[in-house]
């Protein structure tokens, strides 16, 4: 009751959102009668942004649960750069999140190689400790991306030119 009360005072924009469920991820207990009432889990903003996307960019683990289970599709990729909620989850150090996505495509499920992780995290660090550990600097993740297209695409410049400079990646990378 207290839900559907705060339902009907959310500001809804029509120009820029398809559906209440965009407002109301953050709040799992809102979210799930939604989901329960029938709502489309995979109901997109103007951006092709998902619930899902966005529950896992800013890491409220509750709501990644109850969409994950609602069937929500983990691989939809939205329309502004192609990011999944996996990527979205990784970039902004929302682990747990991270992992449920992960396992949401059965437990062997793997996207991502360590060094493809390290740099979705923007972690020089764990580029450093990947590569030291005998990892192949070009390997390509399942989405077909090698750590130096990853780092390109998102625009880390720095880690980029350490890839290439410092660890020999391949610069043909685009061919």
């Amino acid at each position: 009751e207290q839900a559907v009360q705060q339902l009907s005072q959310l500001n809804i924009t029509p120009e820029k959102y398809t559906s209440a469920l965009h407002h109301i991820g953050a709040n799992p207990q809102i979210l799930q009668l939604l989901l329960a009432a029938g709502v489309n889990p995979d109901t997109p903003d103007w951006h092709g942004i998902t619930v899902l996307q966005r529950a896992a960019e800013c890491g409220i683990t509750e709501s990644v649960k109850l969409l994950l289970a609602a069937g929500a599709n983990v691989n939809h990729r939205n329309d502004t750069d192609g990011r999944t909620a996996l990527v979205l989850a990784i970039q902004n150090g929302h682990t747990e999140c991270a992992t449920l996505l992960a396992n949401a495509n059965g437990l062997d499920y793997q996207p991502w190689t360590p060094l493809t992780l390290g740099v979705a995290r923007h972690d020089i660090e764990d580029i450093h400790r990947f590569i030291g550990t005998g990892n192949d600097v070009n390997e390509a993740c399942r989405e077909g991306y090698t750590p130096m297209q990853l780092a390109a695409m998102l625009g880390y410049t720095g880690m980029s030119n350490e890839l290439l400079c410092k660890y020999r990646a391949q610069s043909d990378i685009w061919t």
